[in-house]
């Protein structure tokens, strides 16, 4: 029921003599049990209304109930011998937009922190796609430099068959050039395949001349000497 008839309604039950007054006229009583009263309700005010929805009507008005079982109430500023309608009504009045703006705010607070919400999902979304194509980049340029190396390795790998022929081809020239070094300095070799013969008074001739010309043991630095101008005619 609405809070600014309330108040009539109580009216109407005084008037139907449904309520009397206790305690000098301070406290107001109900004459209905429990059950009783919501149908009371309902007769006066063509509103079916439970009992639990009564006694808060009765608290929002600033009444406190002193006899539960006989559904007493107390309110200094409602009694048999004064009625402030007017303060009562105000009071409930502002209680009412005090609690239907601290439900506007709860709302508005609800409303915001879901907005909230989505912008921080959206923020956060954004960032981390950004970080993923960051990553992605990462990736992309790190592939790109391991294909280089690759690449530059590859070209730098050395062909071991080819090492392997050149280092043939090296042994063989190592191998010709220690057989003409052993040619060279082998005694039996000599560019005279026949065995030379001459005389004891040639030889002696032979051995005084090279001697005359600074030789020794019949070769050394100098001219060599044509031993074919000594050999023997025929």
């Amino acid at each position: 029921m609405h809070t600014a008839k309330w108040l009539d309604v109580l009216q109407k039950f005084e008037d139907n003599g449904l309520t009397s007054w206790t305690k000098n006229g301070q406290n107001l009583k109900f004459n209905a049990t429990d059950d009783e009263l919501p149908l009371y309700l309902q007769h006066i005010s063509g509103r079916k209304i439970s009992l639990p929805s009564i006694k808060k009507n009765m608290t929002l008005y600033g009444f406190k109930i002193s006899n539960r079982s006989r559904l007493e109430f107390h309110n200094s500023k409602y009694t048999k011998h004064g009625k402030d309608i007017e303060g009562l009504t105000l009071a409930v009045q502002i209680k009412n937009k005090q609690d239907n703006d601290r439900k506007k705010m709860k709302k508005s607070a609800s409303s915001n922190g879901i907005r909230n919400v989505e912008l921080l999902n959206q923020v956060l979304s954004s960032r981390l796609q950004n970080s993923i194509a960051k990553s992605e980049n990462i990736v992309q340029e790190t592939f790109k430099c391991e294909t280089k190396t690759t690449e530059i390795l590859s070209e730098l790998m050395i062909d071991e068959d080819r090492v392997s022929n050149c280092e043939s081809e090296i042994t063989q020239n190592s191998t010709k050039i220690d057989q003409i070094q052993l040619g060279a300095a082998s005694p039996e070799h000599n560019d005279f395949e026949d065995e030379i013969k001459i005389s004891k008074s040639l030889l002696s001739q032979l051995l005084a001349q090279s001697q005359s010309q600074g030789y020794q043991q019949g070769f050394k630095a100098g001219i060599q000497i044509n031993i074919t101008n000594f050999l023997p005619k025929n």
